[in-house]
């Protein structure tokens, strides 16, 4: 599994729209804050953007962030995901909750 962080909002949208649009009902929010980046580039600051590839599978989850608002997270996100882009995303401040990430606990 391999966590790629893109810089261009056009490549990541080229990236995630399959992926994104397969459920698109889910992500729409996502889709719609990459068209408007898209839109609008150069404006505010450069959002987050992660995308997690399994080998063999492609895509399983991705995640933006555009400050000051929280990170999301596409759906589906992969389980096996999330502990790599916690660790990631939030180095020095991941909290364990028995053994793993806190984001755990909102997906059981």
């Amino acid at each position: 599994m391999e966590l790629s962080r893109y810089t261009s909002v056009d490549t990541f949208a080229a990236a995630t729209q399959a992926f994104l649009l397969r459920n698109e009902a889910h992500n729409h929010l996502l889709l719609g804050i990459l068209a408007e980046r898209r839109q609008k580039s150069g404006a505010g600051q450069l959002p987050y953007m992660a995308l997690v590839e399994e080998k063999g599978r492609g895509p399983v989850a991705a995640a933006l962030r555009t400050p000051p608002w929280n990170l999301l997270l596409s759906w589906p996100f992969a389980d096996s995901a999330i502990d790599l882009v916690a660790t990631r995303y939030w180095p020095m401040r991941l909290a364990r909750a028995g053994g793993r990430p806190a984001c755990w606990a909102n997906r059981e």
